[in-house]
C-alpha cells in the first residue's frame, strides 16, 4: 500500500525536482498489483496551496491549472 504525500504528488504533477518518473513508477507498480494509492483527506487542499505558491514563482499559471485538473481526475483513496 502506498500513501501518497503532498510532496510526492506535487512532484508527480510538476516534476519540480526531476523525480516524476520515480514517483510514477511506484504508482504504476502499485496499480499493477491491484492496489489504489491512498492519500490524506486534506491532500487536495495542500496540493492546491503548493501549486498556487509555485504559480507565483516559476510555474506558469496555465500549467498550475492543468495540474489541479489532473489532481481532480486522480483515482486516490482519500
Amino acid at each position: 500500500m502506498i500513501v501518497l504525500d503532498t510532496s510526492a504528488l506535487i512532484e508527480l504533477l510538476t516534476d519540480e525536482r526531476g523525480l516524476r518518473r520515480e514517483v510514477a513508477a511506484r504508482l504504476i507498480a502499485e496499480e499493477r498489483a491491484g492496489e489504489k494509492p491512498y492519500a490524506p483527506a486534506l491532500i487536495d487542499a495542500e496540493a492546491a496551496k503548493v501549486l498556487r505558491r509555485l504559480a507565483r514563482k516559476a510555474l506558469p499559471e496555465d500549467r498550475a491549472t492543468e495540474a489541479i485538473d489532473e489532481l481532480a481526475a486522480m483515482d486516490l483513496v482519500r
